[in-house]
Order: C-alpha cells, then structure tokens, then sequence
C-alpha cells in the first residue's frame, strides 16, 4: 500500500512491501450466508460452501478503489465503486459486495465485489481497466491466490 503522508499525498511502497500488504489482508465478503473473511493461501470452508450453494467453480474479488495503491478521496472511491458494479452487472455476474481491511488499520477500507463465475483471465482485464495493481482469485477447493495484474510481479 501507499503511506499517507498529508491529505492527497502518498509515498509508494516497494513491490515487495505492496505484496505482503495484499496477502496480509482480509478480504470481506457479505454472502447471503453471512460476511465470510478470507485471507489469501487460506483454505475457507465457509467459502467452499457457498459455492457449492451457487454452483460455481470460480471467483474474483475486485476492486476500484484506490488504483495503483494511490489513495483517491471518498467521493471518488464511491464513483469508481460504482462503475465496476455496472460492469459486472453488464457482464451479467452474480456479485456481493465486501471490502479489503488492513489489519494494522493504516490503510481505509477499500469496497470490492465478490464475483461469482468469472475466469481469472478477464478479471484480470478488468482489474488492469481499474488500475488495480493484483486482485484475489480462487477455485473451488482451493485456496484465495493473489494474482498482480500488472509486469510488478
């Protein structure tokens, strides 16, 4: 992640620091099951069971937030949000929604989408229209991977 260094201004992090950030993260997701919390390289039973409730395979957590981990004001967070939700809508998945949570508490929260069915390849496309530097992808029976969408890593 960036470091906050007045209203507006960031410092960015090596890729190495970006990384382990990303994969110390939590990743929330409101289901219709309950919020669920997954880490990446964790094995989640919860998860496992609603995708079998939903008869999926794959998923992708997404983001529009902050693109590049460059910290964006609420308003525009609340913008981009909103237009990755009318292109997964568009796309026709079925998504919920959730965010990404610092566990230290030094970055804010970030709103993302749970998506449903997507293949990693196009949400990775998307996460690169975003500006996203990786995003959260997983298999059924397997364990939430981080996936850079950009030449970083």
């Amino acid at each position: 992640m960036e470091k906050k260094l007045a209203p507006g201004v960031v410092q960015a992090e090596s890729t190495e620091e970006l990384d382990e950030s990303y994969r110390g993260a939590n990743y929330v997701v409101d289901s219709p099951s309950g919020r669920l919390t997954l880490k990446i390289g964790a094995f989640n039973d919860d998860l496992e069971v609603l995708l079998r409730l939903q008869n999926v395979n794959v998923w992708s957590i997404i983001t529009a937030h902050n693109p590049a981990s460059r910290l964006l004001t609420p308003e525009e967070n609340a913008v981009r949000h909103t237009e990755l939700t009318l292109t997964i809508n568009q796309f026709g998945f079925q998504h919920y929604e959730g965010y990404g949570a610092c566990p230290a508490g030094d970055w804010p929260h970030e709103m993302s989408l749970f998506i449903l069915g997507i293949e990693r390849e196009q949400a990775m496309e998307l996460g690169q229209h975003f500006g996203q530097n990786a995003i959260v992808c997983g298999d059924a029976g397997g364990v939430p991977q981080l996936v850079w969408c950009t030449d970083a890593n």
